[in-house]
């Protein structure tokens, strides 16, 4: 897969399906939302571990199953969320960029 192609112009931010600005919809018009945008040529889907404690990235993967080879996922880590969950609350001093805990998700051992 490239990112440098038609359709490649656009990505889909899904931070907003479980963090922030958290509507009515369910996960399946989430899903519904995920699978439109690869029906009409955007490849890349933007998410991170901290958006919804875990679960925008769950919701991503369960959305893009059978077609994950049409799509390029990008994620953050690192990041830690406060008693609010807000991105830059009052008890998060920044990023927690140590490699040990930033590995941890990405080799499969789960949240750090």
């Amino acid at each position: 897969m490239t990112l440098v192609g038609a359709g490649a112009r656009i990505g889909l931010g899904c931070m907003p399906m479980s963090f922030g600005y958290i509507d009515a919809a369910s996960e399946d018009d989430h899903a519904a939302v995920i699978g439109r945008a690869l029906d009409l040529g955007v490849v890349m889907f933007d998410t991170a571990d901290v958006y919804g404690s875990f679960t925008n990235e769950q919701l991503v993967g369960r959305a893009l199953e059978g077609r994950r080879r049409d799509a390029t996922i990008a994620t953050k880590w690192g990041l830690v969320a406060g008693p609010t969950e807000g991105i830059r609350s009052p008890a998060m001093p920044g990023p927690n960029g140590p490699p040990r805990p930033c590995a941890r998700p990405s080799n499969g051992c789960g949240p750090t």
